[in-house]
């Protein structure tokens, strides 16, 4: 009985692993932060008329794409580089 014990425990990931999750915080705030500055930039002259949620929800369905397919792979890639 033991020995499943320590199994269970073997397979848990760490808290903590070469970056961790502060690594992973800080990997998707590089990866969203200019993705939203250069969105706002653009979009923002021709949406300023548009109610609050409406905005929201346009910025969100330029970002989400964006960072997932380009920016977050760009940033994993440049931390595995200085790992």
């Amino acid at each position: 009985m033991s020995g499943s014990n320590s199994n269970r425990s073997a397979c848990r990931r760490p808290v903590v692993d070469n970056g961790g999750r502060l690594g992973d915080i800080v990997e998707t705030w590089g990866a969203v932060y200019p993705v939203i500055t250069v969105l706002l930039l653009v979009i923002e002259p021709h949406v300023v008329d548009l109610l609050l949620p409406v905005r929201t929800l346009l910025l969100s369905v330029l970002l989400v794409p964006t960072t997932v397919l380009w920016t977050r792979p760009a940033m994993g890639r440049l931390r595995r580089r200085f790992r």
